[in-house]
């Protein structure tokens, strides 16, 4: 909701190599890119609405990785 502070929290790993960034995607379009850990984002709701929220990480061979959507309203 509008007002409301909603802490968004990654974690992401890398089996045979480093995690170079993570990037936070609201409604499909990035809201903001992580290039070391902590991966947390305090994030406002502009608007009451429902939002999707996911993740994706991409690692220091350019492979990418996306996480489930997660629901916020």
């Amino acid at each position: 909701p509008s007002g409301d502070i909603l802490q968004v929290e990654v974690a992401a790993e890398d089996l045979d190599g480093e995690i170079a960034e993570v990037e936070l995607l609201l409604n499909d379009e990035l809201l903001h890119t992580f290039v070391s850990e902590p991966y947390v984002l305090d994030w406002q709701a502009p608007k009451p609405d429902e939002y999707e929220i996911r993740a994706r990480a991409i690692d220091d061979h350019g492979n990418m990785a996306v996480s489930l959507p997660r629901s916020a309203t």
